[in-house]
């Protein structure tokens, strides 16, 4: 009887460790083109188990942007991600999807993006680690003007006039991250750098033009990195 009683026992704390456990963080956040400086907030979930890692969450920056006339940062970002991994030994890999929202005085920019990659734990003596990269390109991305703006017509005829319009920037890099110690090892308190490298054209204003000036938009290319640091606070 003793026997199964203790074997219950393990196999309830067992499941109790790889139960979804929520977190904060706070920080700051700072990048190159146009971005500015300011303060982040995250609320998340992570998933630790043998086999499996996953973590969800949703966040707002201070940082805003400088706009189309505005030649100072205004605004702030919205964002959620999610992503889930196979974990085998040290190393995991896996995919997710993020939506974001960027909204400065000038215009609000919306997107979603898949990803892919994975990372790996690494366990010392007395200390551990967390390394992940991930790729994304940012899909459906579409801006929002507060007034209303003429659009050359789809197939290059015509014009249209609306609040919207698919005006892209063709936004991919490696999302990379650092965490220590490693969300593997029962701990409460981490430290996070968040380090984006993103690579992208400027925003075609006019999608689908055939003048030159809106053409040259698209080749147009720009290099930006966005950086986070923060501490985390895992229940």
């Amino acid at each position: 009887m003793r026997k199964h009683f203790l074997a219950f026992a393990l196999l309830i704390g067992s499941a109790f460790a790889q139960l979804p456990k929520p977190y904060v963080e706070a920080g700051a956040t700072a990048g190159s083109a146009g971005y500015g400086v300011g303060a982040i907030g995250r609320l998340g979930v992570d998933t630790e188990s043998k086999h499996f890692v996953s973590n969800v969450f949703v966040d707002y920056q201070t940082a805003g942007k400088t706009g189309n006339t505005t030649p100072v940062t205004t605004g702030h970002s919205r964002a959620a991600q999610g992503t889930a991994f196979y974990k085998f030994g040290k190393w995991y890999a896996g995919a997710g999807a993020g939506w974001g929202e960027t909204l400065t005085t000038d215009y609000s920019k919306y997107s979603w993006h898949p990803e892919v990659g994975g990372g790996g734990d690494f366990f010392g003596d007395g200390y551990s680690w967390r390394f992940q990269a991930m790729y994304l390109r940012e899909l459906n991305e579409y801006t929002r003007y507060p007034t209303l703006n003429t659009f050359t017509a789809p197939g290059g005829v015509g014009t249209y006039q609306a609040y919207t319009c698919k005006c892209a920037s063709g936004v991919q890099g490696v999302d990379i991250n650092a965490w220590l110690p490693s969300p593997a090892a029962n701990h409460h308190f981490f430290a996070h750098v968040d380090m984006e490298p993103i690579f992208f054209h400027e925003t075609e204003t006019d999608p689908y033009s055939t003048q030159a000036w809106a053409i040259a938009q698209k080749h147009q290319r720009d290099v930006a990195t966005l950086v986070t640091l923060g501490f985390v606070a895992r229940f």
